[in-house]
Parts: C-alpha cells; sequence; structure tokens
C-alpha cells in the first residue's frame, strides 16, 4: 500500500482585520473530511483511489481561517481487500483508511502552520518546546549539557 501522489486543489487563508483578541482567548479547531472516493486506472500502476479531501483551521471569536483542499492517489496490489463498494460508493477499509488520513493530517499541518505564520496567526498545531529544568543547589555547576 502506498500514496502515489497528494495534490492541493485550494488553499485559503483569512484574517478578520476587525477582530482583536488576546492569545489567552483563541480557540483553534481543525477539522478534515474525505469529500469523495472513486476508482481510477493510471497507466503503469493499474487500479488507484482517488480521494479528494478538506481541512479547515477556524480561529475563534472568527479572527480568521484557513482552508485546503486537495487530492490524495492511493495503491495497493490487492486494492479489493483495501476497499468496500455499497450502494456505488466505495468505502476504505482500516489499512487504506489509517494511510489516508494519516497523510491528510501531515499535509494538512504542515500547510496550515505555513500559512498561520504568513497571516500572523497563532500556529493550528501545537508545536514541540524545550523546557529548562531547576536542578537543585548545590548540585553541579551552571549550564546545560
Amino acid at each position: 500500500m502506498a500514496i502515489v501522489r497528494t495534490r492541493l486543489t485550494k488553499i485559503l487563508a483569512s484574517v478578520n482585520k476587525s477582530k482583536k483578541a488576546t492569545s489567552s482567548s483563541i480557540e483553534i479547531s481543525n477539522k478534515n473530511s474525505i469529500e469523495s472516493v472513486k476508482k481510477e486506472k493510471i497507466k503503469g500502476i493499474g487500479d488507484v483511489i482517488e480521494v479528494e479531501f478538506s481541512l479547515e483551521t477556524q480561529y475563534e471569536p472568527n479572527i480568521g481561517n484557513i482552508e485546503i483542499e486537495g487530492t490524495i492517489v492511493y495503491h495497493d496490489k490487492d486494492l479489493k481487500k483495501q476497499i468496500e463498494e455499497k450502494d456505488g460508493k466505495i468505502v476504505l477499509l482500516e489499512d487504506a483508511f489509517l494511510e489516508v488520513n494519516n497523510t491528510i493530517l501531515a499535509i494538512g499541518s504542515v500547510q496550515s502552520l505555513l500559512m498561520a505564520k504568513e497571516m500572523n496567526l497563532p500556529s493550528p498545531i501545537q508545536l514541540p518546546m524545550v523546557e529548562a529544568s531547576k536542578k537543585p543547589k548545590g548540585k553541579g555547576g551552571k549550564g546545560y549539557a
């Protein structure tokens, strides 16, 4: 199983100039969804699944938002074991669903972070931070190692 291709089709970021908020009062919500799933053929690869997705980051109280849309192409040697067809719709089974959604989150997190920086909005994801721990008095010298 593999993601064959990803393509972003829309990136939109906006800031509401009239709203002022302090960093302690901002709530950030992220939502992603699969808009459509369809089976396609790619020459040299064979049957693939094309997944259209969208992501939205909303800053409350309505100070801004980021919207991302795109397509992911998924392939597996035994594609029939990764999908189920019900009432003319294709449903991704567990392994395919996890791989596609993790790819959506990875793409969306990076792009949302970049757009938030450009638009002067708070980071939509928690970034790792280094914190210094206090050493007990009388134990060792100064500095960190």
